[in-house]
């Protein structure tokens, strides 16, 4: 049932293939790391993490005068998550020149008002979860953005084709589901005025 509930929450926003020539930022909202040291740096971010990584630096590469920013607090780790994500995007080519890290932000909220004063009125995208998305734009148009939503990290294959062995215990389902739970809670947080 997982592959269902998150493939709904994730085909509510198009995958993109090609940016708008005129998009000069690629958003990137951080997923969390794991405190590993240095030197595994790509190792370092979490999969959801990478997976928005691998999608922004496929877009830059598509033209690399534009610029990537970077969000994802540290927490209790020794480093901001934008950083790590920051210098793993660099040791992938990306020009250190064209990118910024946002190490403050403590959530979607903070990334989208800390993302305004940068953006001004520059057309850019937005990289996030597939699942985390929808609620992401919303925030974004709360502090007067319109970005492109780009989905990465999709989980759910609307097309999965149940049989008798799907019905078995599976903690690969059950993520899917406490995913699609998430954004659905998320969701309807913002929309009752939360943050």
């Amino acid at each position: 049932m997982g592959e269902i509930q998150i493939a709904s929450r994730e085909q509510q926003i198009e995958a993109v293939d090609v940016l708008p020539e005129e998009t000069k930022y690629i958003v990137v909202l951080g997923c969390g790391h794991h405190g590993l040291p240095a030197s595994k740096l790509s190792s370092q971010l979490y999969e959801c993490g990478l997976k928005r990584l691998t999608e922004a630096m496929r877009h830059y590469h598509q033209d690399t005068k534009r610029i990537l920013v970077f969000t994802g607090w540290g927490g209790n780790n020794y480093v901001a998550s934008a950083l790590v994500m920051r210098d793993t995007a660099i040791m992938l080519g990306l020009d250190p020149n064209n990118a910024l890290a946002l190490t403050t932000p403590k959530d979607t909220y903070e990334e989208a008002v800390v993302t305004a004063g940068i953006v001004k009125d520059s057309t850019f995208a937005l990289v996030t979860s597939a699942s985390h998305l929808p609620r992401a734009v919303s925030l974004f148009d709360q502090v007067g953005l319109q970005p492109i939503p780009v989905p990465a990290d999709i989980r759910g294959n609307p097309d999965f084709d149940y049989d008798w062995w799907s019905y078995r215990p599976d903690s690969n389902q059950l993520d899917k589901s406490t995913k699609a739970w998430y954004a659905y809670i998320g969701e309807l947080w913002v929309k009752i005025g939360g943050k």
